[in-house]
């Protein structure tokens, strides 16, 4: 059964004229072809879209390589996450995968791989079956790898310009941050004295310094940005260090307009 979805609008019915009804799935998409209706819909359809395949979509693997996380355990989680992310692309789609080690946000080595739309079902699914293990070896390397800091802000930081890129054409982005997010930089540490003072210290230089993924337009008109991110393998020393952590992440995420 097809979720149904109302949509109401004050133009008048001759603007209504001509819509196209698009089946994606089990989705069904309505939109207006009127310029007017369009605008009046603009963004609201995103969201849905992108979960249905039909919008571009940047996917950002940033894999914490430090010896923060539980060597083992964590790192086979990471690459799990890594293969779930590969599942849910879609022909156009753009992978970033980047490790979160002691390198600052100018010299992080990202990796970019494109999943390269022909409008061929059979040439597109061909395409991702040669990219999709290219993508896993590449981060099996980079998890191979062992930094002695976690410069995770820098890290995201750095696929600031692939991010405006991808926003700038309407399409979505999805984070798979796949850390402890226990930053160990020269911005902050989040050890055991962690707290609430610390946390509010250390968004406070990320704002100043420009170090968010992204940063919201202050024209509240503007289309707003669709951005999402999941973590994978969040922890701390203790609970109420973890509960500081989350607070600080949550925060970062808020500010930087994404949807966790």
């Amino acid at each position: 059964i097809c979720p149904s979805i109302f949509l109401t609008t004050s133009q008048p019915e001759s603007m209504m004229k001509t819509l196209s009804v698009l089946h994606r799935r089990d989705f069904l998409l309505i939109t207006a072809g009127a310029s007017a209706v369009q605008k009046t819909f603009a963004g609201l359809l995103d969201p849905i879209k992108q979960m249905a395949g039909l919008m571009p979509t940047l996917h950002i693997a940033a894999l914490d390589i430090s010896l923060s996380p539980q060597e083992g355990d964590a790192r086979t989680l990471y690459l799990q996450a890594v293969k779930d992310m590969l599942k849910r692309t879609q022909p156009s789609d753009t992978i970033l995968l980047l490790p979160l080690g002691e390198q600052g946000q100018s010299s992080v080595p990202i990796q970019k791989f494109s999943l390269v739309k022909s409008g061929r079902s059979l040439e597109d699914e061909r395409r991702k079956k040669e990219v999709v293990p290219h993508i896993e070896t590449a981060a099996r390397e980079l998890l191979g790898q062992k930094a002695r800091a976690s410069r995770i802000i820098e890290g995201l930081a750095a696929t600031r310009p692939e991010v405006q890129a991808a926003l700038q054409k309407g399409h979505g982005v999805q984070l798979w941050l796949c850390s402890d997010v226990l930053e160990d930089s020269p911005l902050g540490r989040m050890a055991s004295n962690f707290d609430k003072t610390q946390a509010e210290r250390l968004l406070a230089l990320v704002k100043q310094n420009n170090l968010l993924l992204h940063t919201p337009p202050a024209d509240n008109s503007t289309r707003k940005a669709h951005i999402e991110a999941r973590v994978i393998g969040a922890g701390g020393q203790t609970a109420s260090v973890y509960q500081q952590v989350e607070a600080f992440w949550r925060s970062y995420f808020a500010a930087s307009g994404i949807t966790l």
